[in-house]
């Protein structure tokens, strides 16, 4: 019993286990799984799976290898890593194949699983993973390195080359290679030779031997050309060897064994070497060595053998004669040395005096040869044995032993007075001889006498006396005879030297200008009257000249505008009163006639006036005294006064003029018609006489014309008398008026063109013979199609082309203005009312002719589909309606259907009263798909009875009912961060028998991505970034599909998308405290810092995710950088000088270099592309400057010449020193070094601190020169030193008055414009001081009133430049002349200056300008005005009195459109304007007087903004005159005879340039092109859309195969055909069959195919059998027969037209004509066609298509009949009677569901009929 008991609790317990363990299983445990090798660390490969009753929600995961009943859980293994709460496994460590402990047994893994409510529930599991090899190791060379050695230039015997070194083995342990590698692959890379890398493939080279293995390949190394020891001696060859994948390499070393084959070298060879003349025998020496290249050869090193070449001469003396080789025959040098004495003065051998030829250059050429053989001596000659000739150049320098001589004992010289400064005296010129050369032949010339006025210039070579100072000699008052000894001393040893006497003549000229007695003018009083002969005034003028150029040499002369008047003795200057006709009358001298004073210029000329004489020029200024002898004038005027004003604008104003007396009265002699004016008598002023009341056009008579008489007198004499015509100008106050003003009249609508209609009629109270009261009549509204018009008499016609349509326009309500031609115009208006008869004559229309409709074919019986348009434009037109033939119908796919197959030509029936089409059978979209009914409407009320055709297409649609479907699609997916925007990640596909209408996505949580409407392609549309704050590691979205079916129905589906992270982050560099971004580093060191120096540190951050691998760890190099360095882990940055660099501030003193900072520095070991990423900052460092550089002056020797008088502390010369280094260190201190030179005195000295030589002591009596030496020492006198000379040349003091250059002339007249305003430039004078110092600075200054000024009550003058300027605005009536004293002064210790006169005339101007009143003005012209045409008028006033106003255009009528009336201001168009080339001018207008401005010789005044000038702005109105221009000439298209109705077969586009109208393009099909005979009718087979150009066809085009149509397509600027301007063009469009086509897959989605779809058709027509390319379908591409597709790819269906030009007919290529030449052109033009990412190009498929031709369509048909005969005998009760049974369940089921719907609800009603069909 108890062992029964114990055996139950023991089975309740297995029972109670077993259920607990059953309830943990493993469900993905990776036991077993397989994985590459090569997977990346951090790569997920797995996700475990283990459920507990079931569920998996409450379950981790990890690993563990403890006991049995341990249940701890770690997340890493040695390979793996266990995400615990999802179970996604991670690899971690490297997976190795050839770890052979994996290669054998794989990778255990003791895993668990637990949960997480409660760890006590666990479950482990021992897992195998398998591991699978793949190609991760290179390639091995098994031999190691190699050396190999080779003699130089061996000769190469095979053409395949010289095998060095054999079986070279290459292995591989992976045991597999890349897919399209069939062996181990082993190659030469490059070669090192040196430290030079260079490509040596053409030099050596690898031989596969044996046949190779995926495991093995043994390779022969040959060598291909002969190799030069001298130019290679060893080659690092590289080897490389692949798996197609892996690289391995290794390094053969070739050594080049030396031969004797190279000549020997020049080593020292100078190329010049110099010797003293003097030298004695073999005293010279110069070394020459040449060695042997060949180094490496057996017995080593040759001696060599030198040579001078045969033959050579200089200048004619043998060198073998002067020169010779000592040799050693060793490898030592040898030795060139003089056979001769060197003496350049030996005629002989160095010198020829009669050339004078020196040969101090000697040019050597030298062979050196290899000894082959001491003993016996034997001298290597061929060419590997001897060098090319060299060079090497002897010179020879002279001494100094010979002095420099004269080649005369004495020059005379005759030069003028007036010889210029500079003037060389070079007849005879001066010859010097030396007969030393070079520096030895340098000598020094200086006058022994010095002379102010003369100076030796190329002192240094052939001297030459020269004009010092040509102030100083003067014929007239200075020495006429100059006597100078010249002296010439050698340069370098002055006791060497000669003397010449020099004797300069002085010739007079005629350099002095006459001078008045009286410099400031002459002044006389004579009466008016005064006679003939009468005297005036005397002039006298004396010249300093000698002869006729002197005082007996003068001529005298009058000048002047009133020089006639006068006239004066030649020779005495006695001036007298000239012979007049009327003495104290003008023209003759008259005090009552302007001026008063007669200004004249006096001009008196030395040697008898001849032209190149001098004169001078004074004012005299004659006045004249009065008598009274004359009476009042007065003239006659001619004004107009505008009506109803009572003052003339501007003022009437009658002047009298009396030259004697101002006071004249004035009164109205008499006047006619009336008394309507007066005048005042004493200011003359005419006004009107009506108490104040305006005068009017009619006051006097009906012309407005009135003639007044004024008498002017002045008291005493007769009375003058003036005629004043005065003329009322008519203003336009009267506005015309029509009476009646509504006038109406019917004319049938036949009336022609040109009738006279109705004449209207219009008053005007206004001057009938002025604008004001002259009429025009015009149609301003309601002329509809411009059908009438209306004459200037007011008559109304019909226009001449005008044409009348009751049905279209029955009335014409029009306003007729009429006006006048015042200003301002006034009109007025009229109503005319033009009522059309009716005459019947119209048929109806069905309009449009083609007329679409559609119904689903669930539609019931009755329904209304839609109603025929139709129109008749006779207003009592009653129509009816029928249908009529062709009926038509066409299925789904484009095929015709017979009434036999299926029945549709009752299927709709029409309602004859008012066109509505209703269903009237059962429709079957599978059955038919379009139906075509003929319509015709037909006026009964006409007779006979008027019809018009039209025709009704019907669609008969399917009703959807199956929502679309996704296909099957992997999800999770995984991307890279950081995907470019617009990269596709999934393409979704869905089907659905209706189509496919758009893809959205409609839910995501992050906006990363957005679907192809059309293609279900999903992309990238905003950043991913895994490295991002939100870290986010993954994503989903939702899409949803629309299809195109009615009613559209939709599906969803969800993606999840896991990123992955990759290295997208550059390093950056920061600043390490601030974390600021670092784009420059900048450092600052000392010069010749050594190496090591800690310059600065980088440090730069990248930010990727830290992780395995590694993307964010950053190391630093430098590159080429041959004075820096940086340490890779630090970026710590030092000195590291190599390459001979140098830190010199002197030569660079801020050096910038470059750091690069890398990231993922171990995980790239291939060198991948992109993997990994740097950013490059710049190191600026600045040296800092240390004392390393002296002070150099900026010559060696300084020279200054000085004056004795000069004062003591005055500076003299400034020395300049420079140093290359900084700040103190390049500060200078300057001191004068004692005791050296001849300044014993210590006349000079220099400042310290500026380096100004000053004089120290007085100089005066210490006339000579004087040289003295300077130190400059810097780091202020502490640092280093340099010297140089001061040479001062004190001269004896001298000092010359300024000599006036401006004015030329004393008395010199200018002239100048009244009313200069202050400040206004006059003049600029000038003189000019040849002294130095201040002796030659000149001031200027007025002499005014005794006292010398800069400033006159007039005038001012500027001190320094002489520029005189207006002191005042000046007025030639007040003062028409002055007189001013210029002084010019120089600084000198006793100043000397020199004084000029200079008169200075006012001149007149004209005071008053017109001017406009406004600054613009605006007129329009039409562009069809006719030339010629006065389009506007511009008026400027001037209030001068009776001014002469004239108007010109100065600028913007380049073109010469446009003139202007010069006298009126009318505008005139001379050129026809053309608004589409010009649309807008700017004219600018000048109004002046009698004389342009322009004329004026000197304008110093204008207005800122000048009133004279007004802009004119021409607006060109536009006008319809240009047609629309189509953007192409032709057009083309295709259409298959598959489309469907409106397919887009190709777009019309005109451009219209006119702006008026309505600015845009209609476009319409015109001809009959378009059209074709379809039975009895005429039917439009295509049409366009008037808005847009768009062709379609309007029928199916099955019946029209091959066939070209060539349209004409009509585009016009306006709705209203009667006015519009149009164009006409071309379209050609082809109709195709599939038979046509072909197929073209391209792997690029449909969506971008659209996109280059022109780029398609223009590569594939530039084949030259091709004319056009028609693309005919784009679509996803179909993957299978099952009709599968895919978005990624794209299928194109193209035909190709051929142009016949002979029979000029277009034929579409047949398929398998047009695939031949696309293939031709693919092979031809490869780069053009890769363009279009082609796959595959084939014939239309034929899948999924069934094309029967019409007689296969009859056979079969045939075939039923008789089938279909055969048993209807046997069918014909069984199929009537389930007819029956149909026909009778249909109508109760149809009673029942719509027994009589109401009104109100028949519409809900048909729609649940719709949806239960």
């Amino acid at each position: 019993m108890e062992n029964m008991v114990q055996l139950f609790f023991l089975i309740c317990l297995v029972i109670c286990v077993a259920g607990q363990v059953d309830r943990f299983i493993w469900v993905n445990s990776m036991n077993q799984f397989s994985l590459d090798e090569s997977q990346p660390e951090e790569t997920k490969v797995y996700t475990l799976r283990a459920t507990y009753d079931g569920s998996d929600n409450n379950m981790e995961y990890g690993f563990n290898t403890k006991q049995a009943a341990d249940n701890s859980l770690s997340q890493e293994s040695t390979y793996f890593r266990i995400n615990k709460d999802s179970g996604e496994v991670f690899t971690k460590g490297i997976l190795d194949y050839e770890n052979a402990n994996i290669k054998q047994n794989g990778v255990q893994l003791q895993l668990i699983a637990r949960l997480k409510t409660d760890p006590t529930q666990f479950r482990k599991q021992v897992s195998t993973v398998i591991v699978r090899n793949t190609n991760d190791e290179k390639p091995q060379f098994v031999n190691g390195s190699m050396i190999v050695k080779i003699e130089e230039n061996r000769e190469i015997l095979n053409s395949g080359g010289l095998r060095l070194i054999p079986n070279i083995k290459v292995v591989d342990v992976d045991n597999i290679l890349e897919s399209g590698t069939n062996k181990i692959d082993a190659t030469v890379n490059n070669c090192k030779v040196g430290s030079n890398l260079i490509q040596c493939d053409r030099i050596f080279t690898l031989r596969l031997v044996g046949n190779p293995t995926s495991i093995d390949a043994f390779y022969d190394f040959y060598v291909l050309t002969k190799i030069d020891f001298e130019q290679y001696d060893e080659f690092q060859v590289q080897l490389v060897a692949t798996d197609g994948k892996n690289n391995g390499t290794i390094s053969v070393i070739v050594d080049v064994t030396d031969l004797q084959d190279t000549p020997p070298k020049w080593i020292d060879l100078p190329a010049k070497s110099q010797t003293q003349d003097g030298t004695g025998t073999n005293q010279m020496r110069i070394s020459i060595l040449a060695r042997d290249q060949d180094l490496s050869t057996i017995g080593g090193e040759r001696p060599i053998f030198y040579a001078l070449e045969p033959g050579q001469t200089v200048r004619g003396i043998a060198v073998d004669r002067v020169f010779e080789i000592q040799q050693n025959n060793s490898i030592y040098p040898a030795t060139i040395t003089n056979k001769v004495p060197i003496d350049l003065e030996d005629d002989v051998l160095f010198k020829n005096y009669a050339t004078k030829e020196v040969r101090v250059n000697w040019p050597l050429r030298v062979q050196a040869c290899e000894i082959t053989s001491s003993n016996p001596l034997v001298i290597g000659s061929t060419f590997n044995e001897c060098t090319e000739y060299g060079t090497t150049v002897i010179l020879i320098a002279d001494i100094n032993d010979n002095g420099p001589k004269f080649d005369q004992d004495q020059y005379v010289y005759r030069i003028y007075e007036d010889a210029p400064n500079g003037l060389i005296l070079d007849d005879p010129r001066i010859i010097i001889t030396d007969n030393d050369t070079d520096i030895y032949a340098n000598y020094k010339s200086v006058l022994v006498n010095p002379s102010l006025e003369f100076n030796v210039s190329g002192a240094d070579r052939n001297p030459a006396i020269t004009v010092l100072n040509t102030s100083l000699i003067d014929y007239d008052s200075g020495k006429i005879l100059y006597q100078l000894t010249l002296r010439t001393s050698d340069v370098l040893n002055p006791l060497l030297f000669d003397l010449a006497p020099i004797t300069i003549h002085i010739l007079d000229v005629n350099d002095n200008f006459p001078a008045f007695g009286q410099p400031n003018g002459y002044k006389a009083i004579i009466p008016e009257n005064s006679p003939e002969g009468t005297n005036v005034i005397r002039i006298t003028a004396t010249d300093r000249d000698s002869g006729m150029m002197g005082t007996a040499g003068l001529k005298y002369g009058l000048t002047g505008s009133y020089s006639s008047l006068f006239k004066i003795d030649e020779l005495t200057g006695q001036v007298t009163v000239a012979y007049c006709d009327t003495p104290g009358k003008n023209p003759c001298l008259d005090y009552d006639i302007l001026p008063r004073l007669y200004p004249l210029d006096v001009i008196v000329s030395d040697m008898q006036g001849n032209p190149n004489g001098k004169q001078s020029t004074v004012f005299l200024e004659v006045q004249v005294t009065d008598v009274n002898d004359n009476p009042p004038t007065v003239g006659n005027y001619r004004r107009g006064i505008f009506e109803d004003k009572t003052q003339f604008e501007p003022p009437l104003i009658v002047i009298g003029t009396d030259i004697d007396t101002p006071s004249l009265r004035y009164s109205i002699q008499s006047q006619a018609p009336g008394t309507f004016w007066r005048i005042d008598p004493v200011r003359g002023e005419i006004s009107v006489n009506k108490n104040g009341q305006g005068i009017k056009f009619n006051d006097g008579d009906t012309s407005g014309s009135f003639v007044v008489f004024v008498s002017v007198t002045d008291g005493v004499n007769p009375p003058a008398q003036s005629r004043v015509d005065i003329n009322v100008i008519d203003i336009n106050d009267n506005a015309p008026v029509f009476l009646p003003d509504l006038y109406e009249k019917p004319i049938p609508e036949t009336t022609p063109g040109g009738t006279s209609i109705l004449e209207l009629s219009a008053t005007d109270t206004d001057d009938p013979t002025s604008d004001n009261g002259k009429l025009e009549y015009s149609i301003i509204s309601g002329n509809i199609g411009g059908r009438f018009r209306v004459n200037n008499l007011g008559v109304l016609f019909t226009s001449n082309d005008a044409k009348f349509d009751y049905d279209i326009q029955r009335a014409y309500t029009m306003v007729v203005t009429v006006a006048d031609k015042g200003t301002p115009q006034r009109s007025d208006t009229a109503t005319v009312i033009i009522n059309i008869l009716d005459v019947n004559n119209r048929d109806p229309y069905v309009d449009p002719f083609l007329q679409n409709f559609e119904v689903y074919d669930n539609a019931f019986l009755g329904f209304k589909v839609g109603t025929i348009k139709a129109y008749d434009p006779d207003a009592d037109a009653i129509l009816r309606f029928r249908f009529n033939d062709p009926k038509q119908a066409s299925s789904e796919e484009g095929f015709q259907v017979t009434p036999d197959v299926y029945d549709f030509r009752y299927l709709f029936r029409i309602d004859e009263n008012n066109g509505d089409i209703y269903v009237n059978g059962s429709l079957d979209s599978k059955k038919t798909n379009i139906v075509s009914y003929g319509v015709v409407v037909t006026d009964v009320k006409a007779v006979p009875n008027q019809n018009g055709p039209g025709q009704a297409y019907i669609r008969i649609k399917p009703f959807n009912t199956q929502p679309p479907v996704f296909e099957q699609f992997q999800s999770p997916i995984y991307i890279d961060e950081e995907q470019p925007i617009g990269s596709v990640i999934i393409s979704l596909i869905a089907r659905d028998n209706n189509g496919i209408e758009q893809y959205q996505i409609i839910q995501q949580p992050d906006d990363f991505f957005a679907a192809n409407p059309n293609t279900g392609a999903v992309s990238v549309v905003s950043r991913v970034d895994f490295d991002d704050a939100r870290r986010i590691n993954g994503s989903f979205f939702i899409v949803r599909v629309l299809d195109t079916g009615e009613p559209q129905l939709s599906a969803t589906t969800s993606v999840s998308v896991i990123f992955r992270n990759i290295n997208d982050n550059f390093p950056e560099f920061i600043n390490k405290q601030t974390q600021n971004p670092v784009n420059v580093y900048s450092a600052v060191i000392d010069e010749n810092s050594p190496n090591g120096t800690l310059v600065v540190e980088t440090f730069a951050k990248d930010s990727d995710r830290p992780d395995a691998n590694g993307f964010n760890v950053v190391r630093y190099f430098m590159f080429n950088d041959d004075r820096f360095d940086v340490d890779s882990l630090t970026g710590q940055i030092f000195v590291r000088l190599i390459n001979n660099a140098v830190l010199d501030r002197e030569q660079n003193p801020r050096i910038l270099t470059q750091v690069i900072a890398v990231d993922n520095p171990d995980n790239n070991p291939n060198n991948a592309p992109g993997n990994q990423r740097q950013r490059v900052a710049t190191v600026q460092v600045i040296l800092r400057d240390v004392n390393d550089n002296p002070p150099r002056f900026s010559k060696s020797d300084y020279y200054v010449k000085i004056f004795e008088t000069i004062g003591v502390q005055t500076d003299i010369l400034q020395l300049f020193s420079t140093d290359a280094d900084l700040l103190d260190f390049a500060t200078s201190y300057y001191t004068k070094i004692p005791n050296a030179g001849d300044d014993y005195s210590d006349f000079f000295d220099v400042r310290r601190d500026s380096g100004k030589i000053y004089v120290k002591r007085g100089l005066v009596r210490n006339v000579g020169v004087y040289k003295f030496y300077v130190q400059a020492q810097d780091n202020k006198g502490t640092g280093f030193r340099t010297n140089a000379s001061v040479t001062v040349d004190v001269q004896p003091s001298a000092n010359s008055p300024p000599v006036w250059v401006i004015p030329p002339v004393d008395n010199m007249t200018i002239y100048v414009l009244e009313e200069q305003y202050d400040g206004m430039l006059i003049y600029d004078v000038s003189a000019r001081d040849e002294d130095t110092g201040n002796n030659g600075i000149v001031d200027y200054s007025f002499m005014y009133n005794g006292v010398q000024t800069q400033e006159t009550p007039d005038f001012k003058i500027n001190r320094v430049t002489g520029m005189i300027s207006a002191n005042r605005t000046y007025d030639r009536e007040t003062q028409p002349r002055y007189v001013l004293l210029l002084k010019a002064r120089d600084r000198g210790e006793t100043p000397l200056e020199t004084t000029r006169f200079l008169t200075v005339v006012i001149k007149d101007v004209n005071d008053n300008r017109p001017t406009f009143t406004k600054s613009t003005e605006q007129f329009t012209v039409q562009e069809n005005t006719d030339v010629g045409s006065r389009f506007g008028r511009v008026t400027a006033t001037d209030p001068d009195q009776a001014p002469v106003i004239l108007y010109k255009i100065i600028a913007g009528n380049e073109d010469n459109n446009f003139e202007i009336d010069a006298s009126t201001g009318d505008l005139i168009l001379v050129n026809r304007l053309d608004r589409e080339k010009k649309s807008i001018y700017y004219l600018d207008v000048q109004a002046y007087n009698e004389k342009p401005e322009t004329d004026y010789t000197v304008i110093r005044y204008r207005r800122a903004i000048d009133r004279s000038i007004i802009t004119v702005k021409i607006s060109v109105g536009d006008i319809n005159d240009l047609a629309p221009v189509f953007l192409d000439d032709k057009y083309f298209g295709c259409v298959s005879t598959r489309s469907a109705l409106d397919e887009h077969i190709f777009t019309a586009k005109a451009r219209d340039l006119d702006a008026v109208g309505t600015g845009i393009v209609r476009y319409s099909l015109v001809g009959s092109g378009h059209v074709r005979q379809v039975g009895d009718k005429v039917i439009n087979v295509f049409d366009i859309n008037k808005k847009f150009g768009v062709v379609t066809n309007k029928v199916v085009m099955g019946n029209f195969a091959q066939q070209t149509f060539q349209v004409t397509i009509n585009a016009r600027d306006d709705e209203d055909v009667t006015t519009a301007e149009s164009a006409n063009t071309t379209g050609l469009i082809f109709v195709t069959e599939p038979s046509n086509e072909v197929q073209l897959v391209l792997t690029q989605p449909t969506s971008e195919v659209r996109l280059y779809k022109e780029q398609i058709q223009n590569i594939l027509a530039e084949a030259n059998d091709v004319d056009y390319v028609c693309i005919n379908k784009i679509q996803d591409h179909v993957v299978n027969d099952q009709g599968d597709v895919t978005a990624l790819w794209t299928d194109v269906f193209l035909s190709g037209i051929r142009h016949n030009k002979v029979i000029n007919t277009y034929k579409p290529l047949s398929g398998v004509e047009f695939l031949n030449i696309i293939q031709r052109e693919k092979s031809n033009r490869k780069s053009d066609f890769d363009l279009l990412y082609i796959r595959e190009s084939k014939l239309r498929s034929s899948s999924n298509e069934v094309e029967l031709s019409d007689n296969a369509v009859l056979v079969i048909m045939i075939i039923i009949a008789v089938l279909i005969f055969l048993v209807i005998v046997f069918c014909l009760i069984a199929f009537m009677c389930i007819r029956a049974m149909k026909r009778e369940k249909k109508a109760r089921l149809l009673h029942k569901t719509y027994a009589t719907p109401s009104a109100n609800n028949r519409r809900r009603t048909g729609r649940a009929r719709a949806d239960y069909l």
